[in-house]
């Protein structure tokens, strides 16, 4: 959900040195910027470059951890949505951004370990 993986990292007391986002629905952009005034706003998720994840390294240049925490929109996979069409909908093919964005973390912060995850319904592992 909305900013899951920040509140989860604020749960379990990580400290973090900075975060960002990528969000396009414009409520959940005012929710995260009100609750969370420090974090990079990334463009929607197709247009994130190199520059951006420089942008979020500049702010915390001696880090020595990245963690990408990802999840795409879940009508496509939900099994409640009888016409869901999995990784053919559009919102659910975001997922296939992940491993191009880990790939620009790699350039943009050298010698940083990168860790990752996505997320998403738990029964899109029936998705059609």
């Amino acid at each position: 959900g909305i900013g899951s993986a920040k509140l989860a990292a604020d749960l379990l007391q990580l400290r973090l040195t900075a975060w960002g986002y990528s969000e396009i629905r414009p409520d959940c952009l005012r929710l995260l910027s009100l609750t969370w005034p420090d974090a990079v706003a990334f463009p929607p998720v197709a247009a994130i470059a190199q520059s951006h994840l420089c942008e979020l390294w500049s702010g915390a240049p001696r880090a020595k951890h990245l963690i990408i925490a990802a999840g795409s929109p879940c009508q496509g996979m939900s099994a409640a949505n009888a016409d869901g069409r999995g990784l053919l909908d559009e919102r659910s093919a975001l997922i296939r951004d992940v491993p191009r964005i880990i790939a620009l973390a790699e350039l943009a912060m050298p010698g940083v370990y990168i860790h990752w995850m996505v997320e998403n319904v738990f029964s899109m592992t029936y998705a059609k």
